[in-house]
């Protein structure tokens, strides 16, 4: 149970950092097509 636990939170962990990384590259090309706009 305890391994399951650590394992469950340590995926989560990994989610979360890819959600962030996604995020940061969705947040990198609003702001390039922003800058080609203008």
């Amino acid at each position: 149970m305890c391994s399951r636990k650590s394992i469950d939170r340590r995926v989560r962990w990994r989610s979360a950092g890819y959600f962030r990384l996604s995020w940061r590259r969705t947040f990198r090309n609003r702001l390039g097509t922003l800058l080609e706009a203008v």
